[in-house]
């Protein structure tokens, strides 16, 4: 049974190898370990920001991170909650991403495969431009690296 483990570790490291430097691996020293180091993934710990913006013009809707860090984004849902046509812009700092002109009552998912995530240049915050006075509410699902 021992040597069973060690075979699917071996077989879990070779695999997992070319995907992350064999120093972050940790030492398998019998069998009691063996669960855990075939558990040893290193996702990312993911953010979900959620909150309503009403005033005109800039909201930061993610702070930026903290110093040497840059913000990553895989899903953005905005919901126009006023009874009006707004102009919207995604942005970091005062660079737009996305532009959206939300209808009454619309709603915006965007959403980013992995490998492909929204990338925010290092400590710059998530900003929402709205083109008047309305109420949104958004979700953003994000992690820090």
């Amino acid at each position: 049974m021992i040597e069973l483990w060690r075979r699917f570790i071996d077989m879990i490291r070779t695999w997992w190898k070319s995907r992350v430097p064999v120093t972050d691996w940790p030492e398998v020293k019998g069998p009691e370990d063996a669960a855990v180091a075939a558990l040893a993934v290193h996702d990312p710990v993911i953010v979900y920001t959620s909150g309503t913006c009403e005033a005109a013009g800039v909201n930061e809707i993610v702070a930026a991170p903290g110093a040497l860090k840059n913000l990553v984004v895989q899903r953005i849902l905005l919901q126009n909650e006023s009874p009006h046509t707004v102009k919207c812009l995604i942005s970091e700092v005062a660079v737009t991403k996305y532009r959206w002109l939300a209808q009454r009552q619309g709603v915006l998912d965007l959403y980013w495969e992995s490998g492909c995530e929204f990338r925010l240049a290092d400590v710059h915050a998530l900003n929402l431009y709205l083109g008047g006075p309305h109420r949104f509410s958004y979700t953003v699902e994000h992690w820090e690296e």
